[in-house]
């Protein structure tokens, strides 16, 4: 997590969504939970945040009355309580965006948690939609090496192999890489 103008736009939609009681899976830098205390329409914020080290530097920096934060793993937070939330937020992956298979796992799990007509969001679910919605069907062998191809849909390089619109680097950062392998080992089923 940083500060950085990727990062903060990557927040905003989550930002326009939240509403009533939101949860936060990830404290990272806060930014977040900052960006939404201030809206009339959030009334309680609960942070869950596996690391008491982030906790104890990050969340004195943004705690508000609105906010509690609570020392836990998330997926085992999402598979015990019985807190049900208006809006979900999830971001605890180390790299741009995490494993689908991960990501599809916690956003299930959280949806066992919303309240009717609430809604569940990870952080840049905009290019997670995009990168699963040109992932094959059935494994397929990778495209040739290339010079000029549109850039990834990740990391935007443009010489590479093409794996549905990533380079190999971001389709094995998402755990999808068996997809293009010709079906030398059987993927998981991924819902698309």
């Amino acid at each position: 997590m940083s500060t950085t103008p990727f990062e903060v736009e990557g927040l905003c939609n989550a930002v326009k969504m939240s509403h009533g009681k939101v949860l936060v899976g990830g404290l990272g830098l806060g930014v977040f939970p900052w960006m939404i205390s201030p809206k009339k329409m959030v009334k309680r914020i609960h942070i869950v945040e596996k690391e008491e080290k982030v906790i104890d530097l990050i969340y004195p920096q943004v705690r508000t009355y609105k906010s509690t934060v609570i020392h836990d793993d998330l997926c085992h937070y999402l598979s015990t309580t019985k807190v049900k939330y208006d809006f979900i937020y999830l971001d605890i992956w180390p790299y741009i965006i995490g494993p689908i298979q991960e990501v599809e796992k916690f956003k299930s799990l959280g949806e066992k948690c919303l309240k009717p007509h609430g809604k569940i969001m990870v952080w840049l679910q905009e290019l997670i939609d995009r990168v699963k919605d040109k992932l094959p069907k059935v494994p397929q062998i990778g495209g040739a090496f290339e010079l000029n191809h549109e850039p990834c849909l990740i990391c935007s390089k443009t010489t590479r192999y093409d794996y549905s619109g990533l380079c190999m680097d971001c389709a094995d950062l998402m755990g999808i890489s068996d997809l293009f392998l010709g079906g030398i080992s059987q993927p998981k089923q991924i819902s698309t």
